[in-house]
């Protein structure tokens, strides 16, 4: 299946919150995929560490600092005016993935005084944070036609079958 998949130059895999996981992220690298995943709120992000090393002893990885908000005001603001939302991004280590990912904070303004930030993150770093958000929403533009072709043919009743069973009319 991963060859097709290469074969056909697809990149890149959007998935939700729930496959941020080590294990599949790792297979999807191996397999020479990156993927885009959105990040819980108390995941545990940790700076890079660009200082000098140590003679002896292991390489030095993070700063054991966590990343916050400051960590995101040195970026360059990318708004998107239409739906009233700011992306922001950075380099992050993650802990729970055990490798460097980029982080996008994406905030949502939705009255006066409210707001909603969301994370998500890229196990490649040199795509640009526009380009990654519109990845990431193109994936719920998919959900909403298989879940309107699920409601149009009654796919949930079909009897438990074969793929090459079902014909549906297109």
């Amino acid at each position: 299946m991963a060859p097709k998949i290469l074969e056909l130059g697809i990149k890149y895999i959007a998935v939700d919150a729930f496959f941020a996981k080590i294990k599949y992220i790792n297979g999807v690298v191996t397999l020479g995929l990156h993927a885009i995943n959105k990040l819980r709120k108390d995941t545990r992000l940790f700076r890079i560490y660009d200082g000098p090393q140590k003679t002896r002893g292991r390489i030095k990885k993070t700063d054991k600092s966590k990343i916050n908000s400051e960590d995101f005001k040195n970026s360059p603001i990318i708004e998107i005016k239409d739906e009233q939302i700011e992306l922001r991004s950075c380099t992050a280590y993650s802990v729970s993935l055990k490798c460097q990912i980029k982080v996008i904070w994406m905030e949502k303004f939705i009255g006066a005084n409210k707001h909603g930030e969301v994370f998500l993150f890229l196990t490649e770093m040199t795509m640009y944070a526009l380009l990654i958000y519109q990845l990431y929403v193109t994936r719920f533009q998919i959900e909403f036609i298989f879940r309107y072709a699920k409601g149009i043919y009654r796919a949930h009743r079909l009897p438990k079958q074969k793929c090459s069973a079902i014909e549906l009319p297109l």
